[in-house]
């Protein structure tokens, strides 16, 4: 994932912030190409994500957990509710709360295993602290100027 948008540095006085994103994943040795925007209020960590691409649908989570996913083409409504599902555990709440130094990695209880800069970018190995089996065992941060700019898992 490469993080493409700017939030100010400065930024733990805005009450709503929202942002247009691009996002490229690969699958099967193809990119995958999803794009839509996201909109965030701080009070109460609302998130709305509306993706255009590839598909249309909107994602309305809160800082409890509670999902509402709305698939236009099918006209549908999944609703959920998970802790794991809070918008606390997303990637963009680090950045519009400020808390990107690690991008929530050691909350989750990940350690560091290796870190290197390369060409002024730090780039920093992270593993679970356990033997996981999951496809999620290794995530690398690259940071420069101590904002992150990539990350891969």
């Amino acid at each position: 994932m490469f993080y493409s948008f700017t939030v100010p540095y400065e930024a733990p006085n805005f009450q709503f912030i929202s942002l247009e994103f691009q996002s490229k994943t690969i699958e099967n040795k193809k990119y995958i190409t999803t794009e839509g925007e996201v909109y965030f209020k701080k009070d109460n960590n609302l998130m709305v994500t509306h993706i255009k691409k590839p598909f249309e649908s909107i994602t309305i989570v809160n800082a409890d957990g509670d999902m509402k996913i709305y698939d236009i083409e099918n006209n549908t409504l999944m609703l959920s509710s998970n802790v794991l599902n809070s918008s606390k555990y997303s990637y963009l709440w680090h950045f519009f709360t400020n808390n990107f130094q690690d991008m929530g990695l050691s909350k989750y209880g990940y350690i560091i295993k290796n870190t290197k800069t390369e060409e002024g970018v730090f780039v920093i190995e992270w593993v679970p602290p356990f033997n996981n089996t999951s496809s999620l065992y290794k995530i690398i941060l690259a940071k420069e100027n101590n904002l992150p700019i990539y990350q891969e898992f």
